[in-house]
């Protein structure tokens, strides 16, 4: 009887244990595919977010080059520099915390209210911007 027991149990195990590694198989592989899937998804996920910050950051750039040939900021006027900002950050909602900053430093208008009184002389965003000459994005 525990031979006929034994063998009974081997047979079941032999038909048992390749249908559990075969399951195991396909659940690895199922696992395999959607962590494939969701890397996939998460690459192309950064990939957006990366091309819409570029663009603003190179929009951002181009606004402000444009805005550094407009003749009354060039000539430090702050009144139509302030009405045109405003009139700029409520059109383009994208950029509404528009500010733009003398060669000295302080603030000379934004889309925003301010204090007047503000400088920036001493920021090392401001200081590196100075020194390069070129389009600067701080901390």
């Amino acid at each position: 009887m525990n031979n006929l027991l034994a063998r009974l149990l081997l047979v079941v195990a032999v038909a048992v244990v390749p249908a559990l590694a075969f399951q195991a198989y396909t659940e690895y592989q199922a696992r395999q595919t959607r962590q494939q899937v969701l890397e996939d998804k998460a690459q192309r996920l950064a990939g957006l977010v990366s091309a819409g910050q570029h663009e603003i950051i190179e929009g951002a750039g181009q606004l402000l080059a444009a805005l550094s040939a407009v003749s009354f900021i060039r000539k430090t006027d702050p009144e139509p520099c302030q009405r045109f900002l405003a009139d700029l950050g409520s059109t383009m909602r994208r950029y509404d915390g528009i500010d733009v900053i003398a060669l000295d430093g302080r603030l000379l208008c934004a889309s925003v209210p301010y204090d007047p009184h503000a400088d920036i002389a001493d920021r090392a965003y401001f200081q590196k911007a100075i020194a390069s000459d070129t389009f600067v994005v701080g901390e």
